[in-house]
């Protein structure tokens, strides 16, 4: 994948994960591959079983915040996602994939909040000139 090679890479990593079901790290990956390439609902499925791991695992974690994140659910996917980096220890190179995908939310939000703001401005000023008795 670091290749972009995705489909050998996919090939690659559905096997580690068929040859061992219960390895977490290939099926994370497997699952963030299938998510960068745009398939949302495979990523879900194959992240399913590390929703079973426990609730302060970084690989569940790390899921949960990227569920969130497919429903566009910003702001529930940040303390997952920020939480999951804070706990891991044992693969810091996954926290820069995950740190830049925090980057990316934290811009969508910032521009949704000056969108919001420049709507409830223009609201404004145009509730006001309703009032107005002269119209022209």
């Amino acid at each position: 994948a670091g290749l972009e090679r995705y489909g050998p890479a996919r090939t690659a990593m559905q096997k580690a994960v068929d040859i061992a079901p219960g390895y977490a790290l290939a099926r994370y990956q497997r699952g963030f591959l299938e998510l960068t390439s745009g398939d949302t609902n495979a990523a879900q499925s194959t992240w399913y079983p590390l929703l079973d791991l426990p609730s302060d695992n970084t690989l569940n974690l790390f899921v949960q915040g990227m569920n969130k994140l497919i429903v566009d659910d910003f702001d529930a996917a940040v303390p997952h996602l920020e939480e999951g980096i804070r706990l891991n220890t044992e693969l810091p190179p996954m926290n820069k994939d995950v740190t830049l995908i925090l980057q990316q939310i934290r811009e969508k939000l910032e521009a949704q909040v000056a969108v919001e703001e420049v709507d409830s401005g223009a609201h404004f000023l145009l509730r006001q000139y309703s009032f107005k008795d002269t119209k022209h």
